[in-house]
C-alpha cells in the first residue's frame, strides 16, 4: 500500500492514522488502498476565504480524533517548474498552549 510504504512510520502506525482520517471523513478506504475523501478535494478548490470556513470543522474533527496539530495545506506547482511541489500553508488547527 503506498501510503503506509512512503510514511516515515511503522506500518501499524500508519494504518492507525490512516484509520483516524477514514473516521473523520479526510480519506476514502477503497479496495485495498486509500484516497483523499472527495469533500476534502472540494474543499481546496474553494476560495482561500470559503476553504478556511468550510475546512474548519473538518479540521476541528481530525484534531479531535488524534490529538494533535492538523494543519491544511494546498500542493501546488511553482510557475514555470515542471518538478516538485511547494505547500501553500492554508489553516491548522490545535490545542492551545501546544503549538
Amino acid at each position: 500500500m503506498a501510503a503506509v510504504e512512503e510514511a516515515v512510520l511503522p506500518k501499524s502506525t500508519a494504518y492507525r492514522v490512516l484509520g483516524m482520517f477514514v473516521r473523520v471523513g479526510a480519506v476514502e478506504h477503497e479496495g485495498t488502498g486509500y484516497r483523499i475523501a472527495l469533500q476534502m478535494m472540494a474543499i481546496v478548490q474553494r476560495r482561500p476565504k470559503e476553504r478556511s470556513a468550510v475546512a474548519l470543522p473538518y479540521l476541528l474533527d481530525l484534531h479531535r480524533a488524534i490529538g494533535h496539530t492538523v494543519h491544511l495545506c494546498v500542493l501546488a506547482r511553482p510557475a514555470g517548474s515542471t518538478t516538485g511541489t511547494t505547500c501553500r500553508f492554508v489553516l491548522s488547527a490545535f490545542h492551545p498552549g501546544t503549538c
